[in-house]
């Protein structure tokens, strides 16, 4: 059975989608490949000092973009949701606000 056009056009509509996407994302990372570095570097590190935190976060940084990335990847990679605390906190507020 013989491929439609349609759907022909439709795979090479993906593929192509597809690679304009990699090569977007390929030279992407380079760029902020540094900026990446230093929050994986700093990984752990702690919130005591939080402006010698981004200094270092960002020494050698030049680019907004690049400092932006590094205080960004930092928080993404060490800051997380205590649920339970949350809950706990949020129940006793209750039982003290009745």
């Amino acid at each position: 059975m013989p491929l439609r056009s349609d759907h022909t056009y439709g795979i090479l509509s993906s593929l192509l989608c597809g690679l304009l996407l990699f090569s977007t994302l390929a030279t992407a990372q380079p760029r902020y490949a540094r900026a990446d570095s230093m929050a994986h570097a700093l990984k752990g590190a702690p919130l005591h000092d939080l402006y010698g935190l981004a200094q270092q976060l960002t020494l050698g940084l030049t680019m907004e973009e690049e400092k932006f990335r590094a205080i960004y990847t930092w928080t993404v990679q060490n800051l997380k949701n205590d649920t339970q605390l949350y809950t706990r906190t949020m129940n006793a507020r209750k039982r003290l606000a009745h």
